[in-house]
């Protein structure tokens, strides 16, 4: 074994306006991720446990079965599935002083994704899709983690290099 000596220093000082546009590419390519990996999870078997969704009625679950032929959850025609999934509607902030960025995934749905009865126990749809797991949140941070790198890779400059 040779051991060998390696110091590489970068210099990663940005413009606050450099900064933001950094910043705005990490979470477009979150919510590019949220809306094509993690939110179609919400319509597979399994996914009532790990978003934790509102029991639906066993007549409810009986007669989608009967009609539909299935128990995904969130899905009874497959209307909502088809109109969330479709149009991908991903606005980003970069970081500023009020807000420290944001990516907002805007889900364009039937009507009935917002209207729900409190009194009358039903789902609050719109939450359960919105609803991230802690395996969900932790890909979105290795994904950010992974474009930050990239992008502030490209940036810095090299000061010293000495092996």
């Amino acid at each position: 074994m040779i051991p060998i000596k390696t110091k590489i220093t970068r210099d990663h000082r940005l413009s606050i306006s450099a900064w933001r546009a950094i910043s705005k590419v990490a979470w477009e390519r979150a919510g590019e991720v949220w809306h094509s990996e993690i939110l179609p999870k919400h319509f597979q078997a399994g996914a009532e446990r790990e978003y934790g969704y509102q029991r639906r009625s066993r007549r409810h679950n009986e007669r989608k079965q009967r009609k539909f032929g299935h128990r995904r959850p969130l899905e009874f025609t497959g209307d909502l599935k088809r109109h969330v999934t479709r149009v991908r509607d991903i606005r980003t902030v970069g970081d500023n002083s009020r807000r420290r960025g944001a990516a907002k995934v805007v889900l364009h749905g039937p009507s009935y994704l917002y209207a729900y009865r409190k009194d009358a126990n039903q789902p609050n749809k719109a939450r359960e899709l919105q609803a991230v797991s802690r395996g969900d949140a932790r890909r979105i941070a290795r994904v950010m983690d992974e474009v930050l790198t990239r992008e502030l890779g490209k940036t810095g400059r090299d000061e010293e290099v000495r092996t």
